[in-house]
């Protein structure tokens, strides 16, 4: 649409008919020739038949994995509130949890430092297995 071609300048200086025909046309030779691409993509019935099939089932393992990172994640968000309240507010108060009695933005500073800890270990750790101990001993290291 953005290239103009000679004829199309031929058109538009005849007339204004012209111009609207020879869009129209255009319009539709690209609408005709993306429909044609699309129905190339589609495989034929012969293709369908003999092509091998690559898809398969997900490994138990990978369903494990799936499992656990998310049940990880929840565990950490559901335990944020908990904590704030705990480091925020003091024991005596009768009705609202909470242990330290810290204040709200000692509270809010230490749920983030331990947020900021709990989201970069992983990459100094990565960065320590793959560039100078291997996984075997950085994995040794950081449970002990």
């Amino acid at each position: 649409m953005g290239v103009t071609h000679e004829k199309d300048i031929a058109a538009s200086s005849n007339d204004g008919s012209q111009d609207s025909s020879s869009s129209e046309a255009a319009t539709s030779s690209s609408h005709n020739s993306i429909t044609e691409q699309h129905e190339a993509d589609e495989p034929s019935k012969e293709e369908l038949e003999t092509l091998r099939r690559v898809g398969s089932k997900v490994p138990n393992s990978a369903w494990m994995v799936a499992t656990f990172s998310g049940a990880e994640r929840f565990a950490f968000y559901a335990m944020q509130s908990p904590l704030q309240n705990y480091i925020q507010n003091p024991a005596e108060d009768f009705g609202r949890p909470g242990a330290l009695g810290m204040g709200q933005s000692a509270a809010t500073a230490l749920n983030s430092a331990l947020e900021l800890i709990c989201y970069t270990t992983p990459v100094l750790a990565g960065v320590l297995a793959d560039g100078r101990w291997g996984p075997y001993k950085t994995l040794v290291v950081s449970c002990w």
